[in-house]
């Protein structure tokens, strides 16, 4: 893994309100004036109020001003995280917290790509395609603080300021997710922050700043990226595989002459592997006060539904196996196994150590691993909604967001907690789900295994059949072992050509837009994310 500090400018140099899409009232109090050896600030203190309850967070920052002038304005801090307990299970007493995995998608983001005819081109957003708004960076800040009033306030797991051992937070390499672990970090880290202490006393640097490092590695070596790059050819295998059950088939014959029709006004070749692309991209326009072509919003909802049900078929859901390929199997594996396995083996890794440092003492010379693991408490990935969907199948989830339909949405958060309990020292796991204006969602008893309870053993043995074997890379590269055909198998495959004959006549002229539609599949693994 490439471990880098990366550089990070959170605030605008001019005088910004955090997200912009709000009505804000402001409210002047007073003049504060005070005096210092060498330097006299003098500063406004201004309290702002806003119509949106998850948007309230207001970082101010104005030029040529010293750093005191930037403001941090909790108000609903408590409102919203004491929304934790509202429903959550009692703490058991005297059981210890020893580790936190938190895995967030980024937050609200522009178009990845857009199509020939679209009105709004690149140019039209400010940051241009696959950026994140300054709405997706407030709403970072907000589920930092979110995570803050669990870990820090509630549970008094974590430090209140910033503890370089007690966290770990790693990014995948794309400018979205890498916002969104700064701006997460602000949420957390920028309320208790000294100036002086924490982060540097210069006058040029914003005030309750913690630049706190991310760690990121080339997105192809993410768990979930590699999946869904070139670099595994099983994954291309089995995607192609799922096009051939009767499941995708009745959607791509239901759908064939909308997505024509879809083609022409577009100005591209449409088709079941890039419609997310369209789909995606008028919703993305509608929510930021940008009027999409008419043809685009009287559809729009038609492609969400279609889009939605590709989905669940390319996370291995609701399709019956083909050829003896257990879809649900085979894709929970090389989608989410290796991600779901690393945590795993870090909490396995976790419990080792310290019970090698109970037993050894203050005498006892840890190794170079549980020198670093032994006081990590925090390890956050900062990361997208393909990531979340494959650790919710891998799960054993029936729904590519827990208990819906389609991807996780902005922001959206899974904890996964490593409990120690106090009567007999049996590790045990809790996992949580944060989304959008939800309260904490304890989701520990819908995952298949654990539906009393969740011991780490536990968890590692019902996660045992989506362990890639012998690791991700191999398995990548090794083709899908297809049972031979018996004779219901053939009578099946006979009634699906007979089922496709009749479209036959409708797609053969059209070999150019196949052709086209291949290269944008390509496209779509790998840009989608």
């Amino acid at each position: 893994m490439l471990s880098t500090y990366l550089s990070a400018t959170p605030f605008n140099q001019e005088s910004k309100h955090l997200p912009q899409r709000r009505t804000c009232k402001f409210r002047q109090l007073g003049y504060i004036n005070k005096s210092f050896v060498l330097l006299t600030y003098s500063f406004i203190i201004s309290f702002i109020t806003c119509d949106e309850l998850d948007e309230d967070s207001t970082l101010t920052y104005q030029q040529g001003t010293p750093p005191a002038f930037v403001e941090w304005h909790p108000q609903n801090a408590t409102t919203e995280a004491s929304s934790v307990n509202s429903n959550s299970p009692e703490r058991k007493e005297r059981d210890e917290l020893l580790m936190v995995h938190a895995i967030w998608r980024h937050g609200d983001r522009t178009p990845i790509s857009t199509y020939p005819t679209d009105p709004h081109q690149e140019e039209s957003w400010p940051q241009g395609t696959h950026s994140q708004f300054n709405l997706g960076m407030a709403q970072q800040v907000q589920l930092g603080k979110f995570l803050r009033k669990r870990y820090m306030d509630e549970l008094n797991f974590l430090s209140p300021r910033y503890r370089a051992n007690e966290i770990y937070i790693t990014s995948t390499d794309t400018n979205r997710t890498i916002q969104s672990a700064y701006a997460n970090m602000v949420g957390m880290y920028s309320y208790n922050s000294t100036w002086g202490v924490d982060y540097t006393d210069i006058v040029d640097w914003p005030s309750g700043y913690v630049p706190v490092p991310v760690h990121t590695y080339e997105f192809r070596k993410d768990p979930v990226g590699h999946a869904r790059s070139a670099a595994c050819p099983r994954t291309f295998e089995l995607f192609d595989l799922t096009t051939r059950t009767m499941e995708y088939r009745a959607v791509n014959e239901s759908s064939f002459e909308l997505l024509q029709k879809v083609s022409e006004y577009a100005g591209m070749p449409v088709t079941t592997a890039n419609l997310w692309l369209v789909a995606e991209t008028v919703r993305i326009e509608r929510s930021h006060g940008k009027r999409p072509p008419d043809w685009a919003s009287e559809i729009y909802q038609q492609l969400v539904d279609i889009n939605n049900q590709l989905i669940t078929f390319h996370s291995g859901l609701g399709m019956t196996p083909l050829f003896g390929i257990d879809f649900k199997k085979e894709l929970a594996t090389i989608l989410g196994g290796k991600f779901l396995w690393e945590m795993i083996e870090r909490m396995q890794m976790k419990v080792d150590c310290l019970q090698k440092q109970k037993l050894a003492g203050t005498s006892g010379k840890p190794s170079a691993l549980c020198k670093w693991l032994n006081p990590i408490k925090y390890h956050a990935h900062s990361s997208h909604d393909m990531t979340l969907a494959a650790l919710f199948t891998a799960l054993d989830f029936n729904k590519t967001d827990f208990d819906r339909d389609g991807f996780p949405p902005y922001c959206s958060s899974v904890m996964i907690e490593l409990w120690h309990r106090a009567n007999d020292s049996t590790p045990y796991v809790k996992v949580l789900y944060h989304r959008e204006n939800d309260d904490l969602l304890y989701i520990t008893e819908h995952i298949s295994g654990c539906e009393n309870e969740c011991t780490l053993e536990q968890l590692a043995s019902r996660s045992e059949k989506y362990k890639p074997v012998p690791n991700q890379e191999t398995l990548c590269h090794t083709s899908l072992q297809y049972m031979p055909l018996d004779n219901g198998s053939v009578r099946l495959l006979f009634f699906q050509w007979i089922y496709l004959l009749p479209s036959l006549y409708l797609i053969l002229p059209s070999s150019k837009m196949i052709r086209d539609s291949m290269d944008w599949s390509a496209y779509a693994l790998n840009a989608r994310i």
